[in-house]
């Protein structure tokens, strides 16, 4: 098993980081990974969303939403035709923080024996990028919010 751990601490209440990280048909405005997301974010329910692999060929999945506790945290899990063969648990975790900032523990946890084919050593700066471009879309919608 494989897992990448990420962190960012965003000026914002987890409200507004909420929306944006459930708001899956703009992610591809925002999320330098994803080209191509939608769907509803309820657990029990499929999402749609292609990854793009930085010059490799772009993945497209369909996981499973598995929690989605508003405000806190969101997990979805994808699998390539099983889990043993490839097994992807992706998971936001919100802590609000004093000020209506909030601290984001971005996760992947992957398994299965596919993981050293389809994961490679750039994948954290990846979810770093990620996290600087979610913090970025947040501060652009409070920014927004105030001139509205």
């Amino acid at each position: 098993m494989r897992e990448i751990r990420t962190d960012i601490e965003i000026d914002a209440p987890p409200r507004v980081v909420w929306e944006v990280l459930t708001d899956l048909d703009a992610y591809a405005e925002w999320n330098p990974q994803t080209t191509n997301a939608s769907g509803a974010v309820r657990e029990g329910e499929r999402v749609a969303i292609t990854v793009d692999r930085q010059g490799r060929r772009s993945a497209s999945m369909r996981p499973r939403v598995v929690e989605a506790d508003p405000e806190r945290r969101l997990e979805w899990v994808a699998t390539v035709l099983h889990p043993r063969l490839f097994e992807a648990r992706h998971s936001f975790e919100l802590d609000a923080l004093d000020g209506d900032r909030t601290r984001v523990h971005n996760r992947e946890r992957l398994s299965g024996v596919l993981v050293r084919f389809l994961v490679d050593e750039d994948a954290v700066r990846a979810y770093e990028a990620m996290n600087r471009a979610l913090a970025a879309r947040v501060a652009s919608l409070v920014a927004e919010s105030r001139t509205a």
